[in-house]
C-alpha cells in the first residue's frame, strides 16, 4: 500500500496532520522498520518447540517519501512483513479497541501496555456464562513482557496495581468487571473478569449514558465553582 503521511495522520490523529505531526510519523514508521522479531512456538502438549511456530523477521519495509521519488512516485511505499500478512489472511490477530488504546497518555505506559497484554490472554467464560475471567501470574516474566525494571517484586507489584486502576478508568468493559493484582498461595497474580462482548453490547448503551451524566454533572460542578 503507498498511503500519504496525510493520509495516516488524518487517520491517526481524527484531525488534518500538523509539522509535528508529520514527524511523529516517519518517526515512528522508521523505528518500526528497524524492529527485529525472533519468536519461537512452543507445543502446548509437550513443551517442545514447534517447527512450524517461528518467526524472524521484521515487522515492515518502509520507503520514506525523498526515496520514493527517487523511484517515480511521491507517496512512502509501507508493506507489512510476510508473516504478518499471513497471521492477518488467517484471521488469527487479536483485535483491540484503537480508541481505547489512544486514551492512555504519555504517562501510563505500563497500563497500556498490560492492557493489551491481557487483550491477547485466552479469557474463559464464568459464573453464567455471561462474563470471562483470566489471571496472570506476577514475577520476571510478566515483568520482563511488559518491560519493567525494578529492583523488588513489590515495586513491580505496586506499580502493576497503579495500572491496573488506570485500566479501570480508562476502558469501561473493565470498569463493569475488575481488574487488580490479588495474592493467591503464596504468589500473586493480575487477576481480571469483564463481561463478555455479546453481554457488553447489551450493557454498553447504558454504561455510556451514565459516564456522559458523571462527566456532565462534574462539569457542571467545576463551572459553579468558578462562579
Amino acid at each position: 500500500m503507498r498511503p500519504t503521511l496525510y493520509e495516516i495522520g488524518s487517520d491517526l490523529y481524527d484531525v488534518p496532520p500538523s509539522g509535528k505531526h508529520y514527524r511523529d510519523l516517519n518517526a515512528a514508521l522508521s523505528r518500526l522498520a528497524t524492529v527485529s522479531l525472533t519468536v519461537r512456538g512452543i507445543d502446548g502438549e509437550t513443551g517442545e518447540p514447534h517447527p512450524d511456530a517461528f518467526i524472524q523477521g521484521g515487522l515492515l519495509d518502509w520507503t520514506s517519501k525523498a526515496a520514493s521519488m527517487h523511484a517515480g512516485t511521491d507517496r512512502p511505499g509501507i508493506q507489512l512483513a510476510g508473516w504478518l500478512r499471513g497471521v492477518l489472511d488467517r484471521g488469527a490477530p487479536v483485535r483491540l479497541d484503537w480508541r481505547t488504546l489512544r486514551s492512555f497518555d504519555h504517562n501510563q505506559q505500563l497500563a497500556a501496555r498490560l492492557w493489551v497484554y491481557l487483550g491477547a490472554e485466552g479469557w474463559k467464560r464464568c459464573g453464567d456464562g455471561r462474563r470471562e475471567g483470566c489471571w496472570v501470574a506476577c514475577g520476571d516474566r510478566l515483568e520482563a513482557a511488559l518491560g519493567m525494571e525494578y529492583a523488588q517484586h513489590r515495586q513491580a507489584r505496586a506499580a502493576l496495581k497503579r495500572a491496573c486502576e488506570v485500566i479501570r478508568r480508562t476502558d469501561a468493559r473493565y470498569a463493569a468487571g475488575s481488574l487488580a493484582v490479588v495474592k493467591f498461595g503464596r504468589s500473586w497474580r493480575v487477576q481480571g473478569e469483564r463481561p463478555t462482548w455479546e453481554e457488553w453490547r447489551e450493557l454498553r448503551p447504558e454504561h455510556e449514558q451514565a459516564r456522559k451524566a458523571i462527566s456532565a454533572a462534574l462539569l457542571g460542578q467545576r463551572a459553579n465553582g468558578r462562579t
